[in-house]
């Protein structure tokens, strides 16, 4: 049947239609043949198929000077068991004047059959069947065989199965260092891991992760430079094939300040006193030690044997002199604290005077004399 049309009323009008039973999960070939008659005006009328009201395929113009031109598309009814199928043109002009001819919808008379035969004994007939439950033994070539219409044709497609990345465990765990020069001991390593490793990464105390690089690699990038005081935290990102990365266990450097002392309880004393000095020591790592010093001068100091408690005692003593402590950490990278200075000023007794004997016969008054030396 050929249909004539001046139609200019609407844009995305229906020139032909009709509804029809569809199978499901067949593929329907539409196909139809527009012309252009009057060439007046230089537009040209456009055309495309429609399904249930949504556009299926391509469009095509229609021009006096190509004749007839053929519209032709697919369709894949999937579930649905009915369909309205559509010739529309897509523009409206007042020179719109076209027909169209030999409108055909068809489908397989016989439809595809699929046999799928794989490792571990798998067999489907599914046009595309899935795997549950995947195991190794479900990785290689699956093979598909589909015939139509007494003809048939084979495919090939390889699984190929990989093994979740494992993170692995970094070593060591835990480092303490003090932030002066920043650098750790020992150089963190990963091991236990299964895939590539694809970078390293820290995160400093407060922050969040950053990319350290060092990919491929089993031993961190670098050991240095932790110096903001805190719990730094490196770990790594392990990629195997297509699998999620998933990160490695995480290894602490927990950066401390280093040490620093403060010491109290200077004063001034006669001569044969003593006085108690107290020291404040803070931060470091590892076995800390408090050694404390004298000196005659303020300038040069000399360690005072088993001088190492907070408090300490000058005993007696004749003379000014002055004290300090130093504070000292057996941990990484720990510069020792030297304190503050305490002065114990001796000030001089003064000397014996000279006294004079006084008697008296009877009650009344009795005058000591002493004089100066």
């Amino acid at each position: 049947m050929m249909w004539f049309s001046d139609d200019n009323t609407a844009s995305n009008r229906r020139q032909w239609y009709q509804t029809y039973t569809v199978t499901t999960n067949t593929v329907y070939t539409m196909s139809v043949w527009v012309r252009r008659v009057i060439n007046w005006g230089s537009a040209n009328p456009i055309f495309y198929w429609s399904v249930n009201g949504t556009q299926v395929g391509s469009t095509v113009t229609a021009t006096t000077a190509a004749g007839w031109v053929q519209l032709t598309t697919t369709w894949n009814s999937g579930s649905n068991t009915s369909a309205t199928f559509a010739v529309v043109q897509q523009t409206n002009n007042i020179y719109h004047d076209f027909v169209i001819d030999d409108v055909s919808i068809t489908y397989p008379s016989t439809l595809p059959s699929y046999q799928w035969s794989g490792p571990n004994g798998f067999t489907s007939t599914a046009q595309n069947p899935s795997i549950t439950n995947v195991t190794g033994a479900m990785a290689g070539s699956y093979n598909v065989t589909v015939t139509a219409a007494g003809c048939s044709g084979n495919a090939t497609t390889n699984v190929v199965l990989s093994s979740a990345a494992n993170g692995g465990t970094t070593s060591p765990a835990n480092q303490t260092i003090c932030a002066s020069q920043g650098y750790i001991p020992t150089a963190i390593t990963l091991s236990g891991h299964t895939g590539t490793i694809a970078r390293w990464e820290y995160m400093w105390p407060g922050g969040s992760w950053t990319d350290w690089g060092g990919g491929g690699s089993t031993t961190a990038p670098n050991n240095c430079c932790f110096n903001t005081i805190g719990t730094w935290k490196v770990r790594a990102i392990i990629q195997n094939a297509g699998c999620t990365a998933v990160p490695s266990s995480e290894s602490n450097i927990i950066v401390v300040a280093d040490p620093s002392i403060s010491t109290t309880g200077g004063t001034s004393v006669c001569s044969g006193g003593n006085a108690t000095l107290t020291a404040a020591p803070s931060g470091g790592t590892g076995t800390c030690t408090i050694q404390w010093q004298i000196s005659t001068d303020n300038i040069a100091f000399t360690n005072i044997a088993s001088a190492n408690a907070a408090t300490f005692n000058t005993g007696a003593l004749s003379a000014t002199r002055y004290y300090r402590a130093i504070y000292s950490c057996t941990g990484m990278n720990c510069d020792a604290g030297t304190s503050n200075v305490q002065t114990v000023t001796v000030n001089p007794s003064p000397a014996v005077p000279t006294v004079v004997s006084a008697s008296r016969c009877g009650t009344g008054t009795v005058t000591l004399t002493g004089t100066p030396p």
